[in-house]
């Protein structure tokens, strides 16, 4: 994870440069490695400085308590580290107005990860205030945790709002605060049961079965509807016997309905996904659960306190069947016409699903959003697109062929549509190995909020050696591997499919040119995933219509 701030226009310091603003992050990581789950924190403090070959320094050094002293010479090692590769626009901006902490996770499990990022978030507001403007926290775990967060708040509040709903429906159908209050009764205690054989069966709470309680409401609510609707066509006779008449005539559907929807729920079973499978139990239970409700605790309370209808509800029920009744003309009269009239609009929707995309579902004023733009516009990008190059055993990464490769997969960008043309960029030295850094991103003259999200970082080439072997002459094999990486802004799944399209087409050309010589080229990097993650989507709705798994 990243947490960074900017120091124009905060009350601490107008440049990262300053005493203040050094100090400002060195108790800010002090705090943050005393967080649970934090393995370690890097910032300028503690990243190191080249100073001499084979010898690196720090601007501050950490005493036994934790805390961060600055060193004498501080000021001149800032000064340098602006310059460092690894350190501007990584740990700090090339400009020196923007500062950050890297923190490393020792677990990544769920309960270990969302109990750090709650701590980050905590103690993120005293630090704010402080500085006197925002801190902005970014990283796959932040988003995944505020994500679930927010899933688990509109949870509860969308279920909330069903039950206001449903009653307020039922009042208008049936007049009767008892038939209004009893398939409410029904489902809340469906909802609570939920929530029990997830604590029974030690499932954790994840993002998919968060979504589990109000799906279930909407369907189990319908055999009650059923059968209280059934109930009162038999007001002649007793509650206990219009009761048992009720549950003759609706019993065997939603037995059946149910039945067949828990075995739908129970496909899920098969899935590789273990929130999958655990969503498809927990759902099949559900359903029995509500079918034995409804079938068991309704019929108690109506005989229990037996429902007083007023007038009305012969109009109500009979508009219903009115419309029922002209459906059924239609279809009993034109039948061909509405069958192929609704296979076509059937078929027309379904040819919709291949334009299906991937969209970010945070608000523009969510602390995701706003730390990604943030990072976007002062400090780095926060996807990367990552083509690994294979050289052939016995070629160096400094062979012509070589080189003349990875010019090749530089100069693409520079055309790429979402990218736009920058001009020539150039090949990093051979000298430069390691980790990729991304080269600082250009200046924008634009707000964020009006910038089109584009990739505005020059690509960036690293390379290593990933084996050696010896030959009889004494003589060493190498085979070495480079990676361009580039770091981009947001994109949106409008723009995301399209360009992990035309970069395969292109990493497929280029193989396809280069299969003669040995050389192999790969994409990877974030997007890539995030579109193998729509893609399987939009094949496997495209299956489950043809009755197939997916490829």
């Amino acid at each position: 994870m990243l947490v960074v701030f900017g120091c124009p226009g905060s009350n601490t310091c107008a440049s990262v440069r300053e005493r203040g603003a050094l100090e400002f992050i060195g108790r800010l990581q002090r705090d943050l490695d005393r967080l649970p789950n934090v393995r370690k924190t890097r910032s300028v403090l503690n990243a190191p400085i080249l100073v001499a070959p084979l010898e690196t320094r720090t601007i501050a050094e950490r005493d036994d308590e934790g805390a961060y002293a600055l060193t004498s010479d501080w000021e001149a090692l800032v000064e340098r580290s602006l310059s460092e590769p690894f350190l501007a626009n990584v740990v700090v901006s090339k400009d020196g107005k923007t500062g950050g902490v890297i923190v490393e996770l020792q677990s990544l499990a769920s309960q270990p990860v969302r109990e750090v990022v709650h701590a980050i978030l905590e103690l993120v507001p005293r630090y704010e205030e402080e500085l006197g403007s925002e801190i902005y926290v970014a990283g796959d775990p932040v988003w995944t945790v505020v994500s679930d967060d927010d899933l688990d708040s509109d949870s509860l509040n969308l279920t909330v709002l069903m039950f206001v709903l449903i009653a307020a429906i039922l009042w208008g159908f049936f007049r009767d605060v008892w038939l209004t209050i009893l398939p409410v009764v029904a489902v809340g205690g469906l909802t609570i049961a939920i929530h029990g054989v997830l604590a029974l069966l030690a499932f954790p709470m994840t993002s998919i079965l968060a979504a589990l309680p109000p799906l279930l409401v909407v369907i189990a609510i319908t055999a009650s509807i059923h059968l209280i609707t059934a109930f009162l066509r038999h007001r002649d006779l007793s509650p206990a016997d219009a009761l048992v008449r009720a549950a003759d005539e609706v019993g065997p559907g939603c037995l059946w309905a149910s039945f067949t929807t828990a075995a739908g729920f129970a496909s899920f079973l098969v899935s590789d996904l273990a929130s999958f499978r655990q969503f498809g139990l927990t759902a099949g239970m559900g359903l029995g659960l509500a079918f034995l409700g409804t079938f068991t605790l309704l019929p108690a309370l109506l005989c229990l306190r037996p429902p007083r209808i007023h007038g009305g509800d012969d109009i109500r029920l009979g508009a219903v069947r009115d419309l029922l009744n002209a459906a059924l003309t239609a279809v009993k009269t034109r039948p061909a016409f509405v069958l192929a009239t609704g296979g076509v609009v059937l078929v027309g929707l379904a040819c919709g699903i291949p334009r299906l995309y991937y969209e970010v579902d945070f608000g523009d004023q969510s602390l995701v959003l706003r730390s990604v733009r943030f990072m976007e516009e002062n400090f780095r990008r926060p996807m990367t697109t990552e083509l690994v190059v294979t050289v052939p055993e016995g070629k160096r990464i400094y062979d012509e062929d070589t080189l003349r490769l990875l010019r090749r997969l530089e100069s693409y960008f520079d055309h790429e549509p979402s990218t736009g043309s920058r001009g020539a960029s150039s090949t990093s030295s051979p000298r430069h190995t390691g980790p990729t850094m991304a080269r600082a991103p250009s200046p924008s003259r634009n707000s964020w909020r009006q910038r089109p999200p584009r990739c505005r970082s020059s690509p960036r080439t690293s390379f290593w050696s990933e084996s050696a072997s010896d030959a009889p002459d004494g003589t060493r094999t190498y085979r070495d591997r480079a990676r361009v990486s580039i770091h981009r802004s947001w994109l949106n799944g409008q723009e995301q499919i399209p360009y992990v399209e035309r970069l395969r087409d292109f990493v497929a050309e280029v193989n396809r040119d280069v299969a003669g010589q040995g050389y192999k080229v790969e994409f990877a990097g974030g997007l890539e995933l995030a579109a193998l993650a729509e893609q399987r989507i939009r094949d496997t709705q495209w299956g489950s219509f043809g009755g197939r798994s997916a490829s």
